[in-house]
């Protein structure tokens, strides 16, 4: 396994945007699948993200420890996730941005 993507970039000390493009399609691809499958994660952030090999930019989403199958007809409210990485409506267990 080619380690963390955070852990490549940051001992690369930078990242080309063509890189970050690529990364970011292939997380949104990934979250895209899932969702269509009516999975969430529950809990993306740089450590679970990991580079395919050392010599390669393809990742992969991994720790679907607090991911759930939702039922298309409920409302997600979940206080599951990384603290420094859940959204402000998550902690004041909103339903929606706008709300």
């Amino acid at each position: 396994m080619g380690g963390e993507l955070f852990e490549r970039i940051v001992a690369e000390e930078y990242l080309m945007e063509d890189d970050a493009v690529d990364y970011v399609r292939q997380i949104l691809e990934a979250l895209q699948f899932m969702h269509e499958r009516h999975i969430v994660h529950l809990d993306l952030k740089p450590e679970n993200i990991l580079c395919v090999s050392m010599d390669s930019n393809d990742i992969k989403l991994v720790d679907f420890g607090l991911a759930r199958n939702l039922d298309s007809d409920e409302d997600v409210k979940s206080s599951f996730g990384t603290p420094d990485f859940v959204a402000p409506e998550v902690i004041r267990m909103k339903t929606c941005v706008n709300c």
